[in-house]
């Protein structure tokens, strides 16, 4: 049975990590380890790793400052040993308990020409009911799908390892698509129908405090993997029209000036980082 090492990072995150350890604990795959790097929190969150990881060695607890999210996943990643590996962040938690033995099983069947699995998310509320199920491509992906738009959920994805791999540690938002772009250059991503993953949505959350800024490092991604032709026709670009129209399809005079000012704060981005 295959090793699956399980980075969480997190900060503050009391009220959400335990249902996330919790749903690692339950899941059928007994062969895991997880790192949780904790950034130095000031809540209950020390309490609560270290209560787990007393009662089970497969759990590891570091406390110790870091820069940001993919600091503290490039600090996981210099001490997990197993061939699998993926990040959970503290308020998302695994959905079904085979979701990691689908993986797992999926995941050795496959040759070089594939570097990972995936399956489906949902996306869930502060008590964790159902919202919606996150939008997924379910097929296999490869490098032009995630020029195009975002076809996944990053919690829902299990990948081999890389001994010399590390996020961007300048990249607060984007890390995940930073690394799959770099990781589809040369392989898939296979689908697997299982759900995966819970994605919490909540007023603290990335996803919800910073959705301007996602896609303006997306399009910096975009156009420093692909080119401007493949923003023009992507998602993040259509994204960008409905968050400052609320259209999809604003007027082509609309459109044009959309489309240099989000070129524009791209490039920008780029020569800061």
């Amino acid at each position: 049975m295959s090793l699956v090492s399980i980075i969480v990072p997190t900060l503050n995150q009391g009220q959400f990590i335990g249902d996330c350890l919790k749903s690692i604990q339950k899941q059928n795959h007994t062969q895991f380890e997880v790192i949780i790097q904790d950034a130095q929190s000031t809540d209950n969150t020390r309490s609560l790793c270290e209560e787990i990881c007393s009662a089970d060695p497969r759990f590891k607890y570091f406390c110790e400052s870091d820069s940001g999210q993919s600091d503290a996943i490039n600090k996981g990643l210099s001490r997990i040993s197993g061939p699998y590996w993926t990040w959970l962040c503290s308020d998302d938690a695994f959905d079904s308990t085979d979701a990691l033995s689908r993986l797992v099983k999926a995941l050795s069947a496959t040759d070089s020409s594939v570097c990972g699995v995936f399956g489906r998310a949902n996306y869930i509320d502060e008590n964790g009911q159902v919202i919606e199920m996150v939008p997924t491509l379910a097929r296999e992906l490869q490098f032009a799908d995630f020029l195009q738009d975002w076809p996944l959920a990053q919690p829902a994805w299990l990948l081999k390892r890389d001994h010399n791999e590390r996020v961007d540690v300048s990249l607060y938002l984007g890390m995940d698509l930073d690394l799959i772009l770099r990781r589809t250059e040369s392989a898939s991503l296979r689908y697997v129908d299982v759900a995966v993953a819970l994605v919490r949505v909540h007023k603290d959350s990335k996803s919800v405090a910073s959705s301007l800024n996602a896609i303006v490092v997306s399009s910096m991604l975009i156009l420093k993997y692909g080119g401007l032709s493949d923003l023009l026709q992507s998602a993040y670009m259509k994204n960008y029209y409905v968050h400052k129209t609320g259209q999809a399809n604003p007027s082509w005079l609309r459109r044009r000036f959309l489309q240099l000012e989000l070129v524009a704060k791209a490039l920008n981005l780029r020569t800061k980082l």
